[in-house]
């Protein structure tokens, strides 16, 4: 397992992503086998996401190991790459108090697939900010 865990970035490359509470996103990338080939939609059994706060480690949304592979809101094409999309549900503040402070949440990914010889699992994590608006009165 690679257990890799990525930063998401703004499209300068430099500024750590950021969406604001109630707001929908998407990630988007490929699976990879251990020797960094494409893992076909046909060898995947299993793509499964957890969304949690990185702070208190509170589950979002009822986001804990759910098999999203080509259901609700995950969808893998054939040659393996993957788009998850968040809902509004997923962009909610846990923990953080006060307007306008950003809350550090991670949206982790396993995947299952059979290399022909054995099934295999990996994960990567995806760390987001979500920005806490300001309450109008």
């Amino acid at each position: 397992m690679s257990g890799n865990v990525k930063t998401l970035y703004a499209s300068d490359g430099q500024t750590p992503w950021e969406i604001e509470e109630g707001t929908t996103m998407s990630i988007t990338g490929t699976f990879y086998d251990e020797s960094d080939a494409a893992i076909a939609l046909s060898a995947i059994s299993a793509f499964t996401f957890t969304l949690y706060d990185v702070i208190s480690r509170e589950i979002i949304n009822s986001r804990n190991a759910v098999n999203v592979l080509n259901a609700s809101i995950g969808v893998v094409t054939s040659s393996g790459v993957f788009t998850l999309r968040l809902t509004v549900d997923d962009a909610i503040i846990v923990g953080c108090k006060g307007d306008d402070v950003v809350e550090a949440h991670r949206a982790q990914l396993k995947w299952t697939w059979n290399d022909g010889t054995a099934d295999r699992t990996d994960m990567d994590e995806y760390e987001f900010g979500v920005r806490n608006l300001p309450t109008l009165s």
